[in-house]
């Protein structure tokens, strides 16, 4: 058999490193209290009472039954013993429901109780050896205090119900019984360990179980409202395996301090309820250094608080879910680690969706699998939000959806960044997780983080939510967003380009004999026949900044034993590429093992890493059984690299399975590790008939392979989803690859003969989820197949199509018999458009003998490099061609996929995203988006440049909205229609990283002959503090009640060719009110109008000031871009004094704009500098000289006469002095005034002024 290679897949996974800190049975100290409470006797009825305070008398009415008649509220009786047989009953006969007994043991022996415990109040049992309440065991009472734990007489009486532990007595509690308390009433058990595998029940009322040396219980009249643990047990424990229920009421288990110190154990794997009843919503806690969730909480409709330094949800179920009403609310804290498993259930849903919130503290971690719910089944779906220093969301499913309207999803942080939640430093969501917040109108799902965001899963927000995935300082994105018709996606580069092909960018490296691999050491490999050689490359696969590579023909220690070449400083370019280890036999592999193998083994054959963990398949083990070598410790340089296992025929694998192997299966031929699952493929299993193939797919991978289940085998005649199974032929070697990637497999078959003996093909599965339950083939790839855009797939006979490496959105195949170029040589296929489930499969590129490579190489192959083994990761890929010198084998290392093949993914474009770099994205992937009315944004911290035209066409006519926003500048190179859609285009973004903005002005240019349609939408196109460059004319168009908006800084450094606008505006930022309609212009610029007086204001003298104004009197000054202003014109102004005389100072106030106008357009934004003017403008002239005749002269003569002669004389002489006086001193017209109507005075000779 030829060399044969195998993909393996590249995913970034994080990984817990460590174990959970407890499991269901740690309680060591608790058992060993019970077993030696089962060994006492048992006594028949309690034994020796003394009452000590109040009133009470103890009466056996017949051998197995005791009467306590109490007359008092308060009563303490001590006891020798205080037990019960079963069959045997003890009963209180109190004044009223809530007086209470104390019943104290001062004997040395625990108590017992089998029988039957009765009150119509409450009693208090109080043993420090120890408390058992045995299987058939009843305390029905008004409320019940179990304590081993002393109370003083004194506190006891005096309402102060403090309980301590007596020096070097810790005894423990159990019930395994039945506790039952009349509606409303109390039970609490109290000592430093309690277990609880019966049933306490306390309808509408309250249930404690508190460990601890010291507890208070604090009552308001006859009502216990608290307890507090004032001193913790160190080992304090509490267990819950049985019933615990207060529908209506609440439930706590605490170990907790007073001072909020966090202690012991709380773990349950029973069920805990607090049901709401009616409008009594119930509460349950959960409090302790380390609490363990692994059975039924349930508060439905109340609340659900669990606080711990670490928690662990196992399985089982945490939930205050609804039907009936409103969600619950959910708070869960920690301050360390929170680990929640796939089978875990989170529910706050109900008729309107609830909360959940998890705080996994500023320093902690929260990695959760499990699903959470917060579902709104008749109205809005409720809010989920998470946050912890790193919050990792792994195989999970996380659901806000309502009926009416999405909820409310937050991981690591709010919308950008705000709101109250704390920023989590690291935020992951894993391939296999599912954020959903669907209604009739979407919700808003944000995942952030302060440094790091990945996000390889899945989110959605349909119909018209909102999605952002994004951090403040690095993002990397591989998942699949959905916020349907008008919803919107925020998703940076330093530049981002769009055009319809991508450039030539690649670049490449080829690793091979005689290699530089760091250190000073250079790669050495055999060659020969191709059983005697090393074959390098038959295996690869890329992680981050490690690359491993298999060549499974290496001698080392016999003939084709294989090896493992480990490599780190993978970096952004190979540049520092360091071989740190060679894995071959007799290395040391951990824990003092030695690494064992035989001739042909094969080791190499497959690998795959991941995160910390790496997987090594060995076909050849065993008479080619094969095997797979599990290892844990890869860290960052393989210093710590341990093998935790070898999975080869005979192994457990989980649920009492032994796997079985049969000779010739080469399991292990393949691998892929992705989280918590591994794929396994073993091209030659028989299943159906020789050399079929079939894959074993295994989930509990963990942190160290201890879990590990064999979940399922896929072979010839498998169901696969659908009412499919799977139709294999002889030799078709299924699972010749394998490669795992979230909730995707893809399996290579080398031999499938569709179209023409062993041109290959690809099984293309979804449904992985966390076992492989829901595994459906969504299609097979061969020979013919449609490939996106009208291409089809052409294979020939032998290309062995079949090396598989899928990654987000991306699928990379080998096939290593294509003969391009010569026999043999090998090929690649780039695919993208894997979305979901591959109905957008796309072929971007065929890398082949001639291929450009970038910088103006081209790859160069020769007959029998079996180019083909591939793993995909990022920008990245590594290619292995296991034949080439002969068989010494090498790997090729390219760079540059993102910019040459795949072009960035719209949701890659934000500010965050490879914030430095400069990327290409192709336009046809912006535009799948648009046309499904989908809003998107897309970010650069420099520019962003339109290189080919973008044309939108959403069968409604209502394309998503387009927003660019650019750090620096913004260049429109090429047409865009929108379909109706809204066009943002922000250049100078406050937002962007200012570290990797260029210098230079902001601007937004259009280039000449350049058309912007957006229909009935609007264009706002903004240049803060910027330029707009327009040198294509009128480059918008639009129809019905669209318009365009351009804002900048001034018209004097703008370029507007013929644009019309409606209106401009000065003084206006984007975002601030606009004062026009329609098409405008608005700039930042503030101009300011001075008012002023022009011409001249004239008049003959009159006796007052008034002046008499025209519009030709007024001026502006300070109107810029060659506009029109007015000002309102009053009529008149006042002249600086009445007298006659020229360039008279005339004043005038009360100015305010009138208009603003350039051409047919409005302007707005115009301010007055004043709303006064002066000017030296006025003239009063003199009146005439000339004397005008007085009609009706003779009537005033003799009115003269008249005041002359009045009195005499010498009055009348008086009389004409007076009036001169009167006319010298006041003037004489004022004298006169006022003067008879028709006449007028003048006094010849005095020049028109009042006075000389």
């Amino acid at each position: 058999m030829g060399m044969e290679e195998k993909m393996i897949p590249r995913k970034k996974r994080l990984t817990s490193g460590g174990t959970v800190p407890f499991k269901g049975n740690r309680f060591c100290a608790a058992v060993l209290v019970l077993s030696m409470l089962f060994s006492q006797t048992v006594y028949a009825l309690p034994q020796g009472s003394n009452v000590v305070s109040g009133t009470a008398a103890v009466s056996q009415p017949n051998s197995r039954t005791m009467h306590v008649n109490q007359s008092t509220a308060k009563a303490v009786i001590n006891w020798q013993g205080f037990s019960i047989a079963q069959n045997e009953a003890v009963r209180f006969f109190q004044p009223s429901s809530s007086s209470v007994a104390l019943n104290r043991v001062v004997g040395a022996d625990p108590s017992h109780i089998y029988g039957l415990l009765s009150a119509n109040g409450r009693v208090f049992v109080v043993n420090p050896n120890g408390l058992l309440i045995g299987p058939t065991g009843r305390i029905e009472t008004a409320g019940f205090i179990g304590s081993t734990m002393n109370i003083a007489n004194e506190d006891f009486l005096s309402g102060k119900y403090i309980f301590k532990a007596i020096s070097g007595q810790l005894s423990a509690i159990s019930n395994l019984g039945k506790i039952t308390t009349s509606d409303g009433g109390f039970a609490a058990l109290i000592a430093p360990s309690i277990t609880n595998e019966g049933a306490i029940l306390a309808n509408l009322g309250k249930v404690y179980l508190a460990s601890g040396e010291e507890v208070a219980l604090n009552f308001a009249g006859n009502e216990l409202i608290s307890l507090v643990v004032n001193k913790a047990a160190e080992s304090g424990s509490i267990f819950n395996s049985g019933l615990i229920k207060a529908d209506g009421g609440m439930i706590t288990l605490t170990t907790k301090q007073a001072d909020n110190a966090l202690k012991g154990i709380v773990n349950n794997i029973g069920v805990i309820e607090a049901k709401g009843i009616t409008e009594n919503n119930g509460a349950i806690r959960l409090e302790a250094a380390y609490v363990l969730q692994q059975g039924t909480v349930d508060a439905k409709g109340g609340n659900i608080e669990i606080q711990a330094q670490s928690a662990y949800f196992g399985d089982g179920k945490t939930t205050v879910e609804n039907t009936e009403g409103r969600g619950g609310n959910i708070f869960i804290n920690t301050t360390s680690s929170l680990d929640a498993v796939f089978s875990h259930e989170i529910n706050a849903s109900g008729k309107e969706g609830g909360n959940i919130y998890i705080d996994g503290g500023q320093y902690g971690r929260i990695m959760l699998s499990s699903t959470l719910l917060a579902k709104g089944y008749n109205a809005k779906g409720g809010i989920i939000e998470a946050t912890a220093y790193n919050a990792s969301l792994l195989g999970a499913t996380v659901n806000a959806d309502g009926l009416t309207e999405g909820g409310i999803i937050h991981w690591g942080g709010g919308w950008q960044g705000s709101g109250t939640l704390r920023h989590a430093d690291y935020a992951f969501i894993g391939p296999g997780a599912l954020i959903s917040a669907k209604g009739q109108k979407g919700g808003e799902i944000v995942t952030w983080s302060k440094e790091t965001t990945r996000f390889y899963g899945r989110a959605d927000a349909s119909d018209g939510g909102r999605i952002e995935v994004s951090s403040k300082n690095e993002l990397e994105y591989k998942g699949w967003v959905n916020a349907g018709l008008s919803g919107s996606v925020l998703f940076d580069p330093k530049n981002l380009t769009l055009v319809d092909t991508l450039p030539d960018s690649l670049s490449m490296v080829k690793l091979a004999h005689g290699s530089s691999v760091g250190g000073g050491q250079t790669l050495s490999l055999a060659n020969g026949d191709p059983f005697g050689s090393d074959g390098l490359g038959a295996s690869v696969s890329l992680d981050g900044d490690r690359l491993a590579i298999g060549a499974y023909g290496d001698n080392t220690g016999g003939t084709n034993r294989g090896a493992v070449y480990l490599f780190n400083g993978v970096g952004t370019d190979y540049s520092g590429l360091y071989l740190r280890t060679k894995l071959a036999h007799g290395s040391n592999v951990g824990g003092g093992q030695t690494l064992s193998l035989v001739d042909y083994d094969d080791f190499g054959s497959g690998v795959s890493l991941d995160g910390d963990r790496l997987a090594i398949g060995s076909r050849g083990d065993n008479s080619q059984k094969g095997a797979v070598y599990l290892f844990n410790g890869v860290g960052i340089d393989y210093s710590g690299l341990y093998l935790r296992t070898k999975l080869a025929h005979g192994s457990s694998v989980g649920g009492g399975q032994t796997l079985s192997l049969v000779d010739i299966s080469y399991f292990g031929g393949s691998v892929s590790l992705d989280g918590d699952r591994l794929a396994v493929g073993s091209n030659a299993d028989d299943t159906g008939g020789a050399n079929r193939g079939a894959v074993y797919l295994f989930n509990g991978v963990g942190a160290d392979y201890s879990g590990l289940y064999l979940r399922t085998k896929i072979a010839h005649g498998s169901s696969v989803g659908g009412g499919q199974t799977l139709s294999l032929a002889a030799s078709d070697g299924f699972g010749q690859s394998v490669s795992l990637d979230g909730d995707r497999l893809a399996v290579g078959a080398s031999g499938n003969d569709t179209g023409g003996a062993n041109r290959g093909a690809v099984y293309l599965f979804n449904g992985v989820g966390t076992d492989y339950s829901g595994l459906y083939l969504r299609s097979k790839l061969a020979h013919a197949s449609s490939v996106g855009g009208g291409q089809t797939l052409s294979l020939a006979d032998g290309d062995e199509f079949r090396s598989v490496s899928l990654d987000g959105d991306r699928l990379a195949v080998g096939a290593i018999g294509d003969n391009t170029g010569g026999a043999n040589r090998g090929a690649v296929y780039l695919f993208t458009g894997v979305g979901t489930d591959y109905s957008g499969l796309y072929l971007r590129s065929k890398l082949a003998h001639g291929s450009s490579v970038g910088g103006g190489q081209t790859l160069s192959l020769a007959d029998n490099d079996l180019f083909g083994s591939v793993s995909l990761d990022g920008d990245k890929l590594a290619v292995g061609a296991s034949g080439d010198s002969i068989y010494r084998g090498a790997v090729y290392l390219f760079k540059g996929l993102n910019n040459a093949i795949f072009g960035l993914k719209p949701s890659d474009a934000t500010f965050a995203n490879s914030p430095s770099t400069s990327s290409y994205m192709r336009i046809s992937d912006l535009t799948n988006l648009l046309n499904a009315g989908t809003n998107v944004t897309l970010q650069a911290n420099n520019d962003i440049t339109l290189s080919n035209a973008i044309t939108v066409n959403n069968g409604a006519g209502n394309g998503g909205s387009l927003t660019l926003q650019a750090g620096r500048s913004l260049a429109f190179n090429a047409n865009i229609t929108t379909d109706n859609g809204n066009l943002i285009a922000k250049a100078g973004d406050s937002g962007a990283n200012a570290t990797y903005t260029d210098a230079g002005t902001p601007a937004i240019t259009i280039a000449n002959g350049v058309t912007l349609n957006i229909g009935t939408g609007s264009a706002d196109l903004v240049a803060v503090n910027g330029n707009f460059i327009n040198n294509s004319a009128a480059p918008f168009s639009t129809s019905g009640s669209g318009y365009w908006r351009v804002y900048s800084t001034n018209p004097a450094n703008d370029t507007r060719g013929s644009l019309s606008p409606n209106f401009k505006q000065y003084n206006a930022t984007y975002g601030s009110g606009v004062l026009g309609s329609g098409s405008g212009f608005l700039y930042s610029v503030a101009p300011s109008i001075t008012p002023g007086l022009t011409g001249t204001a004239s008049k003959t003298y009159d006796g007052n000031t008034t002046a008499v104004l025209a519009s030709g009197n007024y001026t502006v000054s300070g109107t810029i871009d060659s506009d029109t202003v007015t000002l309102n014109n009053p009529a008149s102004g006042t002249y600086d004094n009445k007298n006659a005389g020229t360039s008279k100072t005339v004043n005038v106030s009360g100015l305010s704009l009138a208009s603003a106008t350039n051409g047919s357009a409005t302007v707005y934004g115009y301010s007055l500098s004043s709303t006064t003017a002066s000017g030296s403008i006025g003239t009063i002239t003199a009146a005439s000289s000339a004397t005008t005749a007085l009609t009706e002269e003779t009537s005033f003569k003799n009115t003269l006469n008249t005041i002359q002669n009045t009195g005499g004389a010498a009055s009348g002489a008086n009389n004409l002095n007076n009036i001169g006086s009167g006319i010298q001193n006041s003037g004489f017209e004022e004298f006169f005034a006022p003067k008879p109507a028709g006449y007028k005075f003048e006094a010849a000779g005095k020049g028109g002024k009042d006075r000389q």
